[in-house]
């Protein structure tokens, strides 16, 4: 939760994204399965029956990012990041966040593998040194990045964890207690959670979609109030280039954007390419 309000995605959006990007703020984003405000209803009545084992805010308060839009909240949000840190037992000592008891810095590697995660991790590495921990970029070959993260052999890395409309079974592979200790799993943060093991069974063995909504609303709010990742950003639009030769269909999916595979040539308008060079 400390790392989540040092992220200060306004600026890095602002400086090195062009603006183009939206706040990712649910491991569902951007359809139906999103959580959003406080639970009611159906999910609600899922939540309840661990009520004892989540934060108490979670019934009471939406889940929201820190907010960087206004530059002036940078020094609170820092200072808000500091207090949890505290809280957790790291103190501030000459310039340094030590461990309170042994005195050891808080060190966090974030291990990449181009030249892009320096762009994705820049400023979150100068704002952690800034409030004193002794934060790095690795940059290594594919190779190594892919045999270090089938291993969880990492820090802190970037990752995208896409999901369906239709989720299933791959909810366990992604958040379960048996996969945090299965080499090559997608539970990159090791959660092992009872509640979260429950839920993602709920998911699992949902008997309509009314149901499925409601359980997966409920594994993504457990999961956002958790704070196992940082959310960072995706694009909402797809982008695309073609050549003005192809007709398509007038509904295309929706969360994909464009499916190319159902377009089709129309000769008329290739010949008509070809004849200008476009076809070269």
């Amino acid at each position: 939760e400390a790392l989540t309000w040092l992220f200060d995605f306004a600026t890095v959006n602002r400086t090195r994204l062009y603006g183009l990007r939206t706040r990712t703020d649910s491991y569902f984003v951007g359809d139906e399965l999103a959580s959003s405000g406080v639970p009611e209803g159906l999910e609600l009545e899922i939540l309840d029956a661990f009520r004892d084992q989540l934060p108490p805010e979670l019934f009471t308060e939406p889940f929201t990012l820190p907010d960087y839009s206004d530059r002036g909240a940078q020094r609170a949000n820092q200072r808000k990041a500091f207090e949890l840190f505290r809280e957790a037992g790291w103190v501030s000592r000459d310039g340094k966040l030590v461990n309170e008891e042994t005195g050891a810095q808080l060190s966090i590697e974030y291990l990449g593998s181009s030249p892009t995660d320096e762009i994705i991790a820049g400023q979150f590495v100068e704002d952690m040194r800034r409030l004193g921990i002794d934060a790095s970029i690795r940059i290594v070959d594919q190779a190594q990045m892919i045999n270090r993260m089938q291993n969880f052999d990492f820090d802190m890395i970037t990752t995208v964890l896409a999901q369906s409309l239709s989720p299933g079974n791959e909810q366990r592979d992604f958040w379960s207690s048996t996969a945090a200790d299965q080499p090559d799993s997608r539970n990159f943060s090791g959660i092992q959670d009872p509640v979260v093991d429950a839920l993602v069974d709920k998911v699992i063995f949902a008997k309509d979609r009314e149901e499925l909504v409601a359980a997966t609303h409920a594994l993504d709010r457990v999961l956002l109030w958790g704070y196992y990742y940082i959310p960072q950003w995706y694009t909402p639009e797809v982008w695309l280039a073609w050549w003005d030769k192809f007709g398509m269909p007038d509904e295309q999916p929706e969360y994909i954007g464009a499916d190319i595979e159902s377009w089709w040539v129309i000769p008329e308008k290739e010949a008509a390419l070809a004849s200008e060079g476009g076809a070269q």
